[in-house]
Parts: structure tokens; C-alpha cells; sequence
């Protein structure tokens, strides 16, 4: 152990007493507190009268009855993802069963709606030229073959019944299917 001069000791003697010194003093002070007397009541006199209670708050209310209102839920399916409010009822406004309470933009579903009737009509148009296609694909199979064309040099076919139809030369009628 190493012994300190007296020197030192001195002078950290008296830093101990100035830090206890400065820590004792508000210590005391907080401790001590308030002594005046904690019975300062507000003392009014009575007198007979209206009593009015006003109260000041901020908040929201809320209705006893309520209906959540929505989109329509085919929107989605439309492609209508963002629909602004054309049109609202002012807040505080009493409203009826059935009463319009808002009413949304309808260019979105407008121009959806349009591009849609567009397309349908030009689907009746091509499912009315098929069967226009098809009606008239079934009449040229029901031809007889009488009427394609011949090389020049081939003998017409003769007709295996002749009858009071036949056109006297032995060639097909048109009422022969053979």
C-alpha cells in the first residue's frame, strides 16, 4: 500500500465535503416542501338559481342506426378500380329511406360499356355472316352434279329412265337424280 502526502489528503478532503455540501442543500430544500397549509378550499356562497352545465369537446358522433354504403360489387369486373363521387349529400342532412344519397362518375363505366356493345355487335356480325356462310355452302352441296361442266370431248351421260320428264335426247333433267 502506498502511503499519499498529507497534501493530498487535504485537498481531497475537501472536494468530499464540497460534493456532499453541494448534493445536501436542494436535497433539503425538496424535502422540506410547501409548509403553508393544504386547506385553501374555494368557498362560494349558495344562492338559489338556473344551474347551466356547458360542456366544450371535440370528437365524432355516431348514429344509433347506420347503413355502410359501398360500390356496386360488379365494378371490379367492369375494370372501374378508381370511382369518384359525382355528387354527395350535404353532412347533417336527414335522409328517408330510398332518398339518393350519392351518386358516382360514370365516364369510367361509360366508356367500358361502350368498348363492350362494340364488341358484341361485331360478334352478332360475324356469327350472322357464318351462317350466311354456312346457308349457302349447304345449297351449292345440294346441286346436282348436272350442272358442273363437261370437257368438251365426252359424251353427256344418258339417262337410265327416260319418261314423259326427259328432255327426249336421253340427257339428265334437272328432275333426275340419276
Amino acid at each position: 500500500m502506498r502511503f499519499l502526502p498529507p497534501r493530498f489528503l487535504r485537498r481531497r478532503r475537501s472536494l468530499i465535503a464540497t460534493a456532499v455540501l453541494v448534493l445536501a442543500v436542494p436535497s433539503a430544500w425538496l424535502l422540506a416542501g410547501n409548509t403553508a397549509p393544504d386547506d385553501a378550499a374555494v368557498v362560494a356562497r349558495v344562492k338559489r338559481g338556473a344551474f347551466a352545465v356547458t360542456v366544450t369537446t371535440s370528437g365524432e358522433l355516431k348514429a344509433r342506426e347506420f347503413v355502410q354504403i359501398t360500390a356496386p360489387p360488379n365494378a371490379q369486373q367492369a375494370g372501374a378500380y378508381q370511382m369518384k363521387i359525382s355528387s354527395i349529400v350535404p353532412e347533417g342532412t336527414v335522409v328517408k329511406k330510398g332518398d339518393v344519397v350519392a351518386e358516382l362518375d360514370r365516364s369510367v363505366v361509360a366508356a367500358k360499356l361502350q368498348d363492350v356493345t362494340l364488341a358484341l355487335q361485331k360478334a352478332e356480325a360475324q356469327y350472322e355472316q357464318a351462317m350466311l356462310d354456312s346457308t349457302l355452302n349447304l345449297s351449292t352441296a345440294r346441286r346436282p352434279r348436272a350442272t358442273t361442266r363437261r370437257r368438251p370431248n365426252k359424251p353427256a351421260p344418258r339417262c337410265a329412265r327416260s319418261g314423259p320428264r326427259s328432255r327426249g335426247n336421253g340427257a339428265c333433267s334437272r328432275w333426275c337424280r340419276t
